[in-house]
């Protein structure tokens, strides 16, 4: 059990395992930010290669590299919450934990232990709000430039991914039209020939 030394009961076994009602039954609350390879690298790397006329390789070493990288990510995330699950259901303990990774567009994971979600109801949406604003907070200030730790170096940087992500969405928005186009004309064009 990953638990602080100060957890631990005095009366351990010669195996140094924990003895389960030594943990104290309080809230404990863990945030997590793993630290990978961040969006903007990745798209800047990908427009590199767009570049060069470069066909995308799906067994090329950093592709590979980060498939790797992901399934330790996806293995730790299971082994830690598979605890956390454990020790809260053998405790009875108040438990919250929520884990970001930190280049991901979705929320944190999250496990909140089945004693917390009965005493504390709402808990969970209000603490939530949190974790995000948190997680949001956290991801601009990892993205931002080394040495840009002003508070306005860090919002221009936050100004200028938003007008990034705003150009991406529009060309994404462009081509879904393009091809709403392109499946009218063949339906049209498969309706004609019926």
């Amino acid at each position: 059990m990953f638990l602080p030394t100060y957890y631990r009961d005095h009366r351990k076994s010669s195996d140094d395992q924990v003895h389960v009602d030594a943990v104290p039954r309080l809230l404990t609350v863990i945030i997590i930010v793993a630290s990978m390879e961040s969006e903007s690298e990745r798209d800047e790397r990908d427009e590199e290669r767009n570049e060069r006329g470069d066909e995308h390789d799906e067994h090329d070493v950093e592709h590979d590299e980060r498939e790797e990288r992901d399934g330790r990510y996806n293995q730790w995330l299971s082994d830690i919450f598979t605890r956390a699950e454990n020790m809260a259901l053998k405790t009875d303990c108040w438990l919250y934990i929520a884990m970001q990774e930190s280049t991901s567009l979705n929320p944190a994971f999250h496990y909140i232990s089945p004693r917390l979600r009965r005493d504390v109801p709402g808990f969970l949406e209000r603490t939530h709000e949190k974790v995000e604003a948190t997680m949001a907070a956290a991801a601009i200030v990892a993205r931002a430039p080394s040495g840009s730790q002003t508070r306005a170096d860090i919002l221009a940087y936050a100004m200028r991914e938003l007008k990034r992500a705003k150009k991406k969405t529009e060309v994404a928005e462009r081509r879904l039209e393009s091809v709403r186009g392109e499946i009218a004309a063949l339906r049209a064009a498969l309706a004609g020939q019926k």
